[in-house]
């Protein structure tokens, strides 16, 4: 028989195991997660400002199959269904060589008249070279159960496509985009069939498919490999969408019940996919920064964030953290999520 120390001591350590055990169910009963395609903006967000876009032959070796390319993928951009870009294209007139007197600034703000567009996309081929090697290579040959190791015929071609392209401002004509992408591929053929290639985002879907693969030639190689480099770029600047799941306060003490009931309102609108009506209940109850009660101030940070102000939704965030001295991972989640901490 336990004596009534040895049980009191049980009894403790089952209250401590029940409150352990109910915890996780307690702090997601306090929170609402809500899910949504958040926009990420591209690496040059100046670039987005220029809503309509002229692309002009770039000089080099290829810049017309490079500036047909890059026009396509630009044109091609969407946010929802909506046209990130209007492109226009100057098919007649070379572009002028780096000994022309005439400055790119001037130059490009002139052809954006002419276009009439607010930037321009123009640059440089510095290389688009396509190489080929024969070579015998070795393949299975299995008949009646047999299989033996034969030669076999295969060509490794090896291309290098360099493009610094840039992106100019026609009202200012200053640059507010340029790199220099350079893409490299390998590519296997033995027998009329792909073996493996570094263009797998190009040629995937030939390799494994040898009754409807194409034939590979040089030309094929560098198409890809202008193609490669047009859709780098152009990935680059352009905003993107991604799953985020952010989390709101659901339990709100610091009111009185009235207001307390038109909160739990607010979480019903966050819990049927109304986002908008919720936060238009927590902004009518709320002041900014200043809002004193720190789970409708987190909310608020909550609310920008959804709606895509995250230098705001980071302010309130950073106002709350500010004021707690209690561990939330609540907000280490956001501002995790936004990038303040690591």
């Amino acid at each position: 028989m336990m004596s009534s120390k040895t049980m009191r001591r049980a009894v403790q350590c089952q209250i401590v195991l029940a409150v352990m055990v109910s915890l996780p169910a307690q702090v997601r009963a306090q929170q609402v997660q809500y899910v949504f395609d958040q926009r990420m903006p591209g690496a040059y967000e100046d670039v987005m400002k220029l809503t309509s876009m002229g692309v002009i032959p770039f000089r080099g070796p290829d810049g017309g199959n490079f500036s047909a390319a890059i026009a396509g993928e630009l044109q091609a951009l969407r946010i929802g269904t909506n046209p990130v870009f209007n492109i226009r294209t100057e098919e007649s007139g070379a572009a002028p060589g780096k000994s022309r007197a005439l400055a790119d600034a001037n130059y490009v703000r002139s052809a954006g008249g002419r276009l009439g567009v607010k930037g321009i996309v123009w640059g440089t081929i510095v290389s688009a070279t396509v190489g080929s090697q024969k070579y015998v290579g070795a393949a299975q040959s299995c008949s009646n159960n047999t299989c033996q190791t034969v030669p076999v015929d295969c060509v490794k071609y090896e291309g290098s496509y360099t493009v610094t392209p840039t992106i100019y401002s026609v009202e200012t004509g200053k640059i507010v985009y340029t790199r220099q992408l350079k893409k490299d591929s390998v590519t296997d053929v033995c027998g009329g069939q792909v073996q493996k290639t570094s263009l797998g985002d190009i040629f995937s879907g030939w390799i494994g498919k040898k009754k409807e693969q194409q034939a590979l030639t040089t030309d094929s190689i560098l198409t890809a490999m202008r193609l490669d480099a047009a859709k780098a770029i152009v990935a680059e600047i352009s905003p993107h969408s991604m799953k985020v799941k952010v989390g709101f306060k659901a339990k709100f003490p610091e009111f009185d019940k009235p207001t307390q009931a038109t909160l739990s309102d607010a979480v019903a609108q966050l819990k049927s996919g109304r986002a908008d009506k919720a936060c238009g209940i927590f902004e009518s109850l709320g002041n900014g920064v200043n809002t004193p009660q720190l789970n409708l101030l987190f909310n608020l940070g909550a609310c920008y964030e959804v709606n895509g102000n995250t230098k705001v939704a980071l302010q309130l965030y950073q106002t709350y953290d500010s004021k707690m001295t209690k561990v939330d991972p609540m907000i280490n989640d956001a501002l995790k999520r936004l990038g303040a901490i690591k």
